[in-house]
């Protein structure tokens, strides 16, 4: 009667051994899935600054260039392209490199100052140019174009750094097309190709 009782009492502790849940692992999590979708919309940007620069394209094409050069070689050469080409990319990879420092050091005060200076100094040097090509032959006409470039480029800036999103996507559009045009008219085909092809080497290395 005892080795019946042992018996039985151990074949119960190896059935409650035998019989417990088996934990269960942790199933990997699913990784999400890209949910972006292309629509026509997203479009509607990229034609908004090119409307915008043809008007700008519209303003600028009966004016001569007057001595104004957006690039430090002028000509036809391949040396002053190439030159240019060096020169937009140096000027990129500087900033670049200085951009970085800054947000590594999360110096906030010094980055928004640089940027506050760039957007404000490319919308006033813009409205000059764009309105001083609006009305090229009125005399006396200076004050009246530096006060209206003025205003532009205050009301710029209230766009970009307070108003919301809208007026900022507006003012973005805005630049961006009057700027292409102004490099499109004053920098020479070939050096603009170069330009193009050496920021695009930049860029591959820059990422990669």
């Amino acid at each position: 009667m005892l080795l019946a009782s042992s018996y039985s009492h151990q074949q119960f502790r190896v059935s409650t051994v035998t019989e417990q849940p088996k934990t269960e692992l942790p199933k990997p999590e699913a990784k999400e899935q890209d949910s972006f979708k292309f629509e026509i919309i997203y479009l509607v940007p990229i034609l908004a600054s090119l409307l915008f620069g043809l008007g700008c394209a519209y303003l600028l094409a009966p004016q001569t260039t007057g001595g104004i050069s957006a690039t430090p070689f002028t000509g036809n050469t391949p040396s002053a392209s190439i030159g240019n080409a060096f020169y937009f990319v140096i000027l990129v990879a500087v900033a670049a490199t200085v951009f970085y420092f800054l947000i590594k050091r999360k110096n906030q005060r010094v980055i928004k100052g640089i940027v506050v200076f760039a957007m404000t100094t490319a919308s006033l040097l813009l409205s000059l140019i764009y309105l001083f090509a609006l009305f090229p032959q009125f005399n006396g006409v200076e004050y009246a174009v530096i006060a209206t470039a003025i205003a532009i480029t205050v009301l710029f800036d209230l766009a970009i750094f307070r108003f919301g999103s809208t007026p900022r996507n507006v003012a973005v559009i805005a630049v961006g097309g009057a700027l292409g045009i102004f490099f499109a008219k004053f920098i020479l085909l070939p050096s603009a190709v170069l330009i193009l092809a050496f920021l695009a080497i930049y860029d591959v290395i820059a990422v990669y």
